[in-house]
């Protein structure tokens, strides 16, 4: 009975380890365009990015953000107030690693900094965000002449 047990645990862990491997894999490819397309990325040290893109750049398909973040209020959580909302929220109909819409904010790299210095001074710290950067551009293939 301990083996079969033991087995057993053995055989769920294994399980479990297999689907967060197909997750991860699966969510870096669904979330590869974004962040390709993006123009900055705010860095989440548990992989909880923000994808920033220029108002010029905005994708078409963006749902409000589901929080309720609107720019220009504070976003408020349990009737507290968490942090100033200084750029335009929305959410992706693209899932990210962690099984959640991938956030979207839109806006130059100077508004998701201010937004990242909002979060980091209020409630909540901020304490898994890490900095702004460039993202990634797709390079696009120069045309050859004939």
């Amino acid at each position: 009975m301990i083996v079969k047990d033991a087995h057993m645990r053995l055989v769920s862990l294994a399980d479990r380890v297999f689907h967060l491997a197909q997750m991860v894999r699966v969510g870096y490819s669904v979330v590869r365009p974004l962040y390709q397309a993006c123009d900055f990325v705010v860095i989440h040290d548990q992989d909880d990015h923000k994808y920033v893109f220029l108002p010029e750049n905005k994708p078409s398909e963006l749902r409000p953000d589901p929080k309720g973040r609107k720019k220009g209020r504070p976003y408020i959580k349990g009737g507290k107030k968490i942090y100033d909302v200084l750029i335009d929220m929305f959410e992706s109909p693209i899932k990210g690693p962690d099984g959640d819409f991938a956030d979207i904010w839109v806006g130059t790299k100077t508004d998701a900094q201010k937004q990242l210095d909002a979060i980091h001074s209020g409630l909540g710290g901020g304490t898994h965000f890490v900095k702004v950067v460039d993202a990634p551009k797709q390079k696009q293939q120069p045309v050859q002449g004939r």
